[in-house]
């Protein structure tokens, strides 16, 4: 950190967090990544961080962070990946912005990898203009569905998915693409 005595000088952030088994939570989620390793890196503009692990609702997770400096407004994007079960999805499902009560556990098994890709603004003027972009998608291989067809699937079948939501500066959500895509 360095701050100038003198007017007209730039205050100059480089630092870093490194994260040795913590615990992240974040209230109004009623999320909590316990075992975070991994090193966080920021200055003025920017932040960055490769390879963060961790675990959510005990399930292994891995994500990254970074400033995407060329986009106007500036923009942040996160990655996330994980692995999902029944229990991970009714846990997940159940967190207060989604409010969901669906029983998984009795159409779902097996494990199947999952992405999500956040691009959010960084900006203190994109408040008003700008919306946060996210991307999950999985193949769902790993995952048996007990469903009536066509959403039955076995676990070795690979069947992508692919859901597209922004949340407009207002908090409103548009859910531009939910796509079970057929092979």
């Amino acid at each position: 950190l360095a701050i100038p005595l003198f007017a007209g000088g730039k205050t100059q952030v480089d630092g870093k967090i490194s994260f040795q088994r913590n615990t992240l939570h974040k209230k109004s989620l009623a999320l909590t990544i316990t075992q975070l390793k991994g090193v966080l890196q920021f200055t003025q503009e920017s932040v960055s961080a490769d390879r963060l692990q961790g675990k959510l609702f005990n399930q292994p997770l891995s994500w990254s962070l970074l400033t995407l400096r060329d986009s106007v407004p500036k923009r942040i994007r996160l990655q996330l990946t994980g692995k999902a079960d029944a229990a991970f999805l009714t846990q997940l499902a159940q967190i207060p912005t989604v409010g969901l009560q669906l029983p998984f556990s009795r159409y779902l098994t097996g494990r199947m990898n999952w992405q999500i890709t956040v691009h959010f603004p960084n900006d203190s003027t994109a408040s008003t203009t700008s919306d946060t972009q996210m991307v999950i998608a999985s193949d769902l291989v790993g995952l048996g569905i007990a469903l009536p067809s066509p959403l039955a699937k076995l676990p070795k079948q690979a069947v992508p998915l692919l859901i597209e939501v922004k949340t407009q500066p207002d908090l409103t959500v548009d859910l531009t693409t939910f796509k079970k895509l057929s092979n």
